[in-house]
């Protein structure tokens, strides 16, 4: 097993280690967009979520020994570039230990995690590193550190999710206050974060821009809508709790002429409405979704409303913008401000009915380009590029770096 010699990380001005709550190979979301884009200036290391193995592959019986080299780096550090590295810690399965309840669990594999990090941490230099959070339970691992330099992305109501972790909520109160700066990507989150500590901003997402915008410049499409006729009603995300599938239904039921086309993955449990007119595809590469969206006509976020809708900042919504496409959406507070390019449904028949008259007004293609640029326009104005130069100047101001 190879071993990282004295380079593993260079001696570069700025370094941040990101502990995600998203696989990097995953969809391709915030943390990713950021990190891909600060490690142009920043010496960027990437820590995945554990991967779950057997007590027995790691070898521990005794949670207070310290981890072995081979087993906290070995071969799961992945080079994504010169100044961005991937890497993918392991914990304690479930399985290998069903009587124990998930905050037993967790405590048990905190001590592994530690050792981990410790082992990365020591490529960093101290006085030059950041740590940056997506993963609230990540608190009660740093809270054994003395001060870092820590800041907090915020982007979900966690406690909200059918499968957070029992005590997130105190996790993250706990990593809020310890942060030196908090970002947020809704409105709601800042609201809620800017009460226990004065250094919240506000940075929503937004698109790739340029990698969007290459919708509509594809000679034909994919074989996969050869069946699938026109008008085609489009989402693209993860197919998780937050969507609203009685109003997809609904769509599908009272206008059997179009066809509504799902591309993502889908949560475990959950089934998609059966009918001939929706077609799940499944998910598909990030570099092929504009290729995917060039055959889609309407593009919808048919999200229930909920706590974690109402702290939701889509991303898709700016990517559908960015590739030049109009938007019909259900009532949630961060799609408000884009008359004419996004429409608000407050209940299925509001929703069904915009989405028909932005079928009408597709079919007059002076009406379609002037959609179309009204789209792009909105999203050239909001780009991973135009958030991270805010970013750098949060950095700066707080970090000095």
């Amino acid at each position: 097993m190879s071993t990282p010699d004295n380079h593993f990380i260079s001696e570069p001005a700025r370094q941040i280690v990101c502990i995600s709550s998203t696989r990097w190979g995953f969809l391709w979301q915030r943390p990713q967009q950021i990190m891909s884009r600060l490690s142009k200036q920043y010496e960027v290391l990437y820590v995945n979520p554990p991967f779950p193995v057997s007590a027995r592959e790691i070898g521990w019986n005794d949670f207070s020994e310290s981890c072995t080299y081979e087993v906290c780096l070995g071969n799961r550090l992945e080079t994504v570039s010169d100044s961005l590295r991937v890497f993918t810690p392991l914990e304690i399965s479930a399985a290998s230990y069903p009587e124990l309840d998930r905050c037993e669990l967790r405590s048990l594999n905190v001590p592994l995690l530690k050792a981990q990090l410790d082992k990365l941490l020591s490529f960093f230099r101290p006085e030059l590193r950041l740590i940056w959070v997506y993963d609230p339970l990540a608190a009660s691992l740093l809270e054994q550190y003395e001060k870092q330099n820590l800041l907090y992305d915020c982007i979900d109501s966690f406690r909200a999710f059918s499968w957070s972790y029992p005590h997130i909520d105190e996790a993250e109160q706990k990593l809020v206050t310890m942060a030196d700066v908090v970002l947020v990507s809704a409105q709601a989150l800042y609201d809620q974060k800017s009460r226990f500590n004065p250094a919240v901003y506000l940075v929503p997402n937004a698109a790739d821009f340029d990698h969007f915008a290459r919708c509509g410049s594809f000679a034909g499409e994919t074989d996969e809508y050869k069946n699938i006729t026109h008008p085609r009603l489009g989402f693209v995300g993860a197919i998780y709790e937050w969507i609203d599938f009685g109003l997809i239904d609904y769509l599908a039921a009272r206008n059997p002429e179009w066809n509504i086309v799902l591309i993502g993955p889908k949560q475990h449990g959950l089934a998609v409405p059966e009918r001939p007119n929706i077609h799940w595809l499944g998910i598909k590469d990030y570099a092929l979704l504009p290729f995917y969206l060039q055959g889609l006509d309407v593009m919808l976020i048919p999200f229930l409303k909920n706590e974690i809708t109402e702290s939701a900042n889509p991303i898709k919504m700016w990517e559908y913008l960015a590739a030049g496409k109009p938007v019909v959406s259900t009532d949630i507070p961060e799609v408000q401000a884009f008359p004419n390019s996004v429409w608000i449904g407050r209940d299925h028949e509001e929703f069904s009915r915009h989405c028909a008259t932005v079928i009408r007004l597709l079919q007059d293609a002076n009406g379609a380009r002037r959609i179309s640029e009204q789209a792009r326009a909105i999203a050239r104005s909001n780009t991973w590029d135009n958030r991270c130069e805010a970013i750098r100047e949060i950095l700066k101001k707080h970090f000095q770096t």
